[in-house]
């Protein structure tokens, strides 16, 4: 059924709040005679005059933590697709709640959607509304509210389920009130009060008070008194966690001597802070952890000494928080003997191992204090200089291979000479892209001519062959003719725009040169970031499904998503980052379902994304 046919006006603005009515039909024949009027075989639950008075729904509304959950009947209707819910603070003017739109769920006689921004520690009205597939939306006028008293707005630690210190921040946000009370139990004996300041949040410091270990729960009560009346009392709880520990800091190639620094990171969140830690201590065993002084807490421990040995070494540490109780952690340090020490000597200009210029450049990775570099094997008077990771060395003077040796040393060892490569040419050899352009954007998925020239000195011999390298770990690939040269480039999709350096050689007898170029790989593109492929969900929840989309570089801006859910889509506003909630369906047995993704910009659309999952009847332990 057409729901334009039963009266429901288009929605021009977004959401347009219509009345939806019945057409009848009276039928006459030719000669005037009115044969009686059958019942109609169905009727329709969104008329006004029907037996539903135009409001199926039965909305209801209730309040839990910083939420509310509205849930309603679904409309049996065979043109509705999905639903809003729209949210009053007074009873009288409706706005959209969430800003989104609910899928009509097959098979299911109940909907719902959580409204995560109530007005706290107040009256809060919602009513329901159909929305068809060609945007109509049925009338709310016959719609009764249901209504919600929410909590105040509480949170500890701003909304943490966990915390490594006793010293947490209460987020309190009220409407109204006179005074907010908060207790530690639900009688609220021995309570805190202060004055309440509606609509004005409130930070306010807590000590939880000591703990045993970790996993204890604190749980905090909160109420808001106006007048004689005193809101719902809100609960929140919060679990001990005090788990810190550390690693070696700034040693990530080796370790090269003997006096380092630990990096103290707390577990919750891979913070790099102190947070609760009242003081540590660390020694080479945990049994001599009780024999070591003590220091302030910091995310910084200097001076660690190692043990004079390149062999593994394990480090304890032993960390007192501000609950009370203590914690453990162990790490392995490996000295670097420099057994496995090498480099790689590469032009300064392409990183490859020809170069013509009388400079390059040396790479290397290790966890070495000094070295020193020669074409000279016993690196005759040649001093020992700091150690770091690029170093620059002149070559000797005339064309042809060079070989270079290297040596390295720290606190535990010295290398043994190790070389490398690399190729001097002296030419008048040139060769240069005419497309694409240093700098430019190409399109992912399409073929693209890529092409140059390359010109040789007065006198020297014919240029022999051009290839190039589309940086696609397939090396340099011959291209057609020298002097004017081109080659077809199938230019790949990526997920993201992408860098790409493009190198074309020209070799003349002896002779070659290499110029590189760098272009970035666009397209329009969307990818799912949740759920992951393979998971496995419970029937009959809530999902955020979620992801990110780009548009070509220069191109049109993003217009919209169109996300597919199980057969059912659903359009977004055009962001780089998007998301829907999607109730799931519900199942007997598992189903595999097929989420997909399409973004679209200026009439463009990308290729699909799509994420496979599994719906499970039963919620997963």
């Amino acid at each position: 059924m057409d729901m334009r046919k039963n009266g429901i006006k288009r929605n021009h603005t977004g959401i347009v709040l219509a009345l939806l009515a019945v057409l009848l039909a009276v039928f006459v024949t030719a000669i005037g005679c009115s044969p009686k009027i059958e019942e109609p075989s169905y009727d329709n639950p969104l008329d006004p005059n029907g037996p539903t008075g135009g409001d199926p729904f039965n909305v209801e509304a209730s309040a839990s933590q910083n939420r509310v959950l509205i849930r309603w009947d679904q409309v049996q209707h065979p043109d509705i697709v999905s639903y809003i819910v729209l949210h009053s603070t007074d009873g009288e003017s409706y706005t959209v709640a969430e800003d989104t739109v609910v899928a009509h769920l097959p098979n299911r006689d109940v909907n719902s959607l959580i409204h995560t921004e109530p007005v706290p520690n107040a009256i809060n009205w919602y009513k329901v509304q159909a929305l068809s597939s060609e945007g109509f939306a049925s009338s709310s006028r016959a719609v009764q509210a249901d209504t919600a008293w929410s909590q105040p707005f509480f949170q500890i630690a701003g909304g943490n389920s966990t915390t490594p210190t006793r010293f947490v921040d209460l987020t309190i946000l009220t409407t109204a009130g006179d005074s907010i009370e908060i207790a530690t139990n639900e009688v609220f004996t021995g309570s805190t009060v202060l004055p309440a300041t509606p609509d004005v949040t409130i930070f306010l410091p807590w000590d939880l008070g000591l703990a045993s270990d970790n996993d204890s729960t604190f749980a905090i009560y909160l109420r808001v008194q106006t007048g004689p009346l005193f809101s719902p009392v809100a609960q929140r709880n919060i679990t001990s966690d005090f788990a810190p520990r550390f690693s070696i800091f700034g040693k990530e190639n080796g370790i090269d001597t003997q006096v380092i620094d630990l990096l103290i990171e707390n577990r919750t969140g891979n913070k790099i802070d102190a947070t609760g830690i009242d003081s540590m201590r660390f020694a080479a065993s945990e049994a001599a952890l009780a024999t070591t002084a003590w220091a302030p807490g910091d995310t910084l421990f200097s001076g660690y000494v190692l043990a004079d040995s390149p062999m593994p070494q394990e480090i304890h540490g032993e960390f007192k928080g501000d609950f009370g109780y203590y914690t453990k952690w162990s790490e392995t340090a490996q000295p670097d003997d420099l057994t496995d020490a090498a480099f790689t000597v590469m032009s300064l200009d392409n990183n490859s191992n020809i170069t013509d210029t009388g400079e390059v450049k040396i790479v290397s990775s290790l966890g070495a204090l000094e070295m020193r570099f020669s074409e000279d094997p016993a690196f005759a008077g040649l001093p020992w200089i700091a150690y770091n990771d690029t170093a620059l060395l002149a070559l000797s003077e005339g064309a042809g291979l060079k070989v270079i040796y290297g040596q390295f040393r720290n606190f535990w060892a010295q290398s043994p000479t190790v070389s490398d490569i690399i190729t001097r040419v002296t030419q008048e050899l040139e060769v240069a892209f005419y497309a694409p352009m240093d700098g430019a954007n190409i399109l992912g998925g399409n073929p693209f001519a890529v092409s140059g020239f390359a010109t040789l000195g007065t006198g020297q011999s014919n240029i022999d062959t051009v290839l190039v390298d589309f940086g696609d770990g397939l090396g340099f690939q011959q291209a057609t003719g020298t002097e004017s040269w081109s080659i077809m480039w199938d230019v790949p999709l990526f997920t993201q725009d992408t860098p790409i350096t493009l190198r074309a050689r020209a070799v003349a007898d002896s002779l070659s040169k290499i110029t590189t170029i760098e272009v970035t790989v666009t397209q329009l593109v969307v990818a799912f970031t949740a759920p992951v492929p393979g998971a496995f969900i419970a029937s009959d929840s809530l999902l955020t499904v979620a992801g990110s989309a780009a548009p070509i570089l220069g191109g049109a801006d993003l217009d919209s998503i169109v996300v597919g859910l199980a057969g059912t889509d659903t359009s977004l506003a055009g962001d780089s980052s998007w998301s829907v909630d999607w109730q799931v369906p519900v199942v007997s047995e598992n189903l595999e379902v097929l989420l997909t993704a399409t973004a679209w910009a200026g009439g463009e659309f990308s290729p699909p994304d799509t994420v496979a999952i599994t719906i499970t009847p039963e919620s997963l332990p």
